[in-house]
């Protein structure tokens, strides 16, 4: 009898109300998977952040300061300097101001260039609106699997270059385990590339 209700009334646990708008949350949560969004590089490749970037990503959005339009964060760029060894990419995202509207070649014309940061011109906010609005100087760190891990303020950099860190030693012990699997499993005198004796 209880199997038959069931199959009549549904699974619904709350009859009211009974129209109602479909929404999206207003902000990342914690463990659940982030966007992903289109990049085209300042060479003209169509990728995207997910194919760009490292197992742990720390993305800051961060807006020009005043008219310095072609404008890196310091604290972003000495923390990529010091992940350059890891499997750590810092990206920052650069929203657009009124006094930088940041056109579409906004990379290429201010050759926003460092080897160790991933500098990214959201000039349509395509970014900004995949990711829920963040307000100015946020940061989220994603996890190997593509996750929220944590948000946070770039103010508390630190805090979340130190997450990242274990992300990092996580994911660097398990590579260096799973090779070392690999190694132990084939046989000696087999080429790796060919294999073939």
């Amino acid at each position: 009898a209880l199997a038959g209700a069931a199959v009549l009334t549904g699974c619904a646990t709350d009859q009211s109300p009974v129209a109602g708008v479909i929404t999206a949350p207003t902000r990342l949560q914690i463990g659940r998977l982030a966007p992903d969004f289109p990049v085209t590089t300042a060479d003209g490749k169509e990728t995207s952040l997910g194919r760009l970037r490292e197992p742990i990503t720390i993305v800051a959005f961060v807006s020009p300061t005043g008219d310095q339009c072609c404008w890196l964060n310091p604290d972003l760029v000495s923390l990529a300097g010091k992940l350059r060894n890891r499997r750590v990419t810092v990206a920052q995202i650069s929203e657009p101001t009124e006094k930088c509207p940041h056109g579409s070649g906004c990379v290429a014309t201010c050759n926003l260039q460092d080897p160790h940061l991933l500098s990214l011109c959201d000039a349509d906010r395509i970014a900004w609106n995949a990711y829920r609005k963040p307000r100015p100087n946020t940061v989220v760190l994603l996890d190997s699997r593509g996750d929220v891990a944590a948000v946070s303020s770039l103010s508390d950099l630190r805090t979340i270059a130190a997450k990242a860190g274990h992300l990092a030693d996580e994911v660097e012990a398990f590579e260096e385990s799973a090779h070392d699997d690999w190694r132990h499993a084939t046989p000696s005198g087999i080429s790796c590339a060919t294999g073939r004796a």
